[in-house]
């Protein structure tokens, strides 16, 4: 399976998790235990998951789509937990930028 299915379908399964939590939530205890902030959160996250997703993980043409510039996209991105930090470096070399030994 290629890496970008994979991301597609982990995503895919993230936000039937929050759309599940959310309907759950309500359910339990009613609109009135949600905040706007929390509904709007949630629907501004999926909303940029999906541009994300139909521009191939593409920034610019997902804020394009949304009507947004790139570094705004990238600003609610942060806010919301959606940028992900580059793989930790395994050794020493690898932070340099140097490829690592072959053993």
């Amino acid at each position: 399976m290629s890496e970008r299915r994979r991301g597609a379908e982990t995503q895919e399964r993230e936000q039937e998790r929050e759309r599940n939590s959310m309907q759950q939530a309500v359910a339990n205890n009613g609109v009135a235990s949600l905040n706007l902030k929390t509904l709007l959160d949630a629907y501004e996250r999926q909303l940029i998951q999906t541009a994300l997703s139909a521009a191939a993980g593409n920034q610019r043409r997902a804020a394009a789509s949304l009507g947004l510039l790139p570094t705004t996209l990238h600003e609610k991105m942060k806010r919301l937990g959606l940028v992900k930090r580059p793989p930790a470096a395994s050794s020493p070399d690898a932070a340099q930028g140097e490829p690592a030994a072959a053993v």
